[in-house]
């Protein structure tokens, strides 16, 4: 209740996402159009299945649902740390778990900035968290039919909470497991589905084809988020990949509140800006396959696979969700709560592997981006300036080349 109030008292009322996710619950089961990009501040534009959890809060006073969805929240943070601190527990042969103290800190300082902000804007981004905790804990034992298609099943119900999540498929098609891949597609549509028929639109279309008509139609490959009423190009709270470069290498035509003109080291025209943007999305893939094959080269060189595997399952997880913010259109703060995952790696690495100078060097550069890099350290001010450079983007970057790193250096150790 306590957390709830404070949080709800911090967050200014055009921040809060709550009041955004009720608001397409009620409309949903009123049959009435949730997608009203254009027409109002702060619309709704998940998957449709992205509302159904909410749809109990609508039965509440307006005055209980953030302290319940505080507590949700919070659960949902706990048991993401109850899988970490068993990873970071397990036995493995020639190595002693690290010290529980030093581990925590090292994973909060790399990767435990941003949670905070989803408690601030009260957003669902713990939910995609914890669907993506749930996928690295089954892909653990993914050598195994039951594992596959868990970590299929929960990328699945990511997937349909926020599209992210469906980057998983290609760590499942590069692995070969084929029944994580159908079970990830068959929980997204089947999950996607619900809504059309418990609550089905008053004019008998889809909801899921609605969705992607309205908010994804206009995306294009080499883009970035650019919707009237919803996404602004330059806006610098978009800390993806695409969105960065496009603030670094274009010049905005309008600005908006959250749109620094002086941060452009270039204007390129739209198709250079675009070419660009292609060979990044790109360069993200190539290390995404990287990752997955020095994973997979390590678990082979291995005496005990399963151990080798549960280890640098997390490595990969953790690249893909590095992969998931950066390959988005849009890509808020609070949805920065997933560097968890390869913070805890890459902790777990650091307490337990040999001396990597090159690795401590690329984890000293994302703790100055990320972490000492925070409004309450720097200021508002150079803070917003850090935002408008792609500070997160950078770390993000830095966090995803550490990982590969580690798997590498991993993959040519017997």
């Amino acid at each position: 209740m306590l957390g709830g109030w404070y949080y709800g008292h911090r967050a200014r009322s055009g921040d809060r996402e709550l009041p955004v996710y009720v608001t397409g619950a009620e409309r949903m089961v009123a049959g009435e159009e949730i997608y009203r990009r254009g027409l109002e501040v702060k619309p709704f534009t998940y998957p449709p299945f992205a509302a159904v959890p909410f749809i109990p809060f609508s039965w509440l006073p307006p005055s209980w649902q953030p302290p319940l969805w505080f507590a949700v929240n919070f659960a949902v943070l706990i048991g993401i740390v109850v899988f970490l601190q068993r990873y970071a527990g397990r036995a493995t042969s020639g190595t002693s778990p690290p010290k529980a103290w030093l581990f925590w800190l090292l994973t909060a300082l790399l990767g435990g900035h941003h949670v905070l902000s989803v408690f601030a804007n009260q957003s669902h981004d713990l939910l995609i968290a914890g669907t993506v905790a749930l996928t690295a804990a089954a892909w653990s034992r993914g050598m195994t039919f039951r594992g596959s298609l868990l970590a299929g099943l929960w990328s699945g119900l990511g997937g349909a909470f926020k599209a992210t999540p469906l980057l998983f498929l290609g760590l499942f098609g590069l692995r070969l497991r084929l029944v994580a891949v159908v079970a990830t597609v068959g929980a997204f549509v089947l999950l996607s589905l619900i809504p059309d028929w418990f609550w089905p639109r008053q004019d008998g279309a889809s909801w899921l084809v609605c969705w992607f008509d309205i908010n994804l139609s206009g995306l294009e490959v080499g883009g970035t988020a650019n919707a009237a009423g919803a996404w602004h190009a330059h806006s610098y709270l978009n800390q993806s990949l695409s969105g960065t470069l496009t603030r670094l290498l274009t010049e905005p035509v309008a600005g908006g509140p959250f749109v620094d003109p002086h941060v452009a080291f270039v204007n390129l025209g739209a198709g250079a800006n675009k070419a660009v943007l292609i060979v990044g999305q790109l360069a993200v893939l190539g290390l995404l396959t990287l990752a997955v094959l020095f994973a997979a080269r390590a678990v082979r060189a291995s005496a005990d696979k399963a151990q080798a595997w549960r280890t640098f399952g997390l490595g990969e997880v953790g690249a893909f969700a590095c992969g998931m913010v950066l390959l988005s259109p849009q890509s808020s703060k609070s949805h920065f709560c997933v560097w968890l995952f390869p913070a805890a790696f890459l902790a777990d690495r650091l307490l337990r592997g040999p001396r990597d100078r090159l690795l401590q060097v690329l984890l000293i550069g994302a703790l100055l981006l990320g972490c000492l890099a925070s409004k309450g350290i720097v200021g508002r001010t150079f803070g917003n300036t850090l935002l408008a450079y792609g500070n997160v983007t950078w770390c993000t970057v830095l966090l995803l080349l550490a990982t590969l790193r580690s798997l590498s250096t991993a993959s040519r150790r017997p």
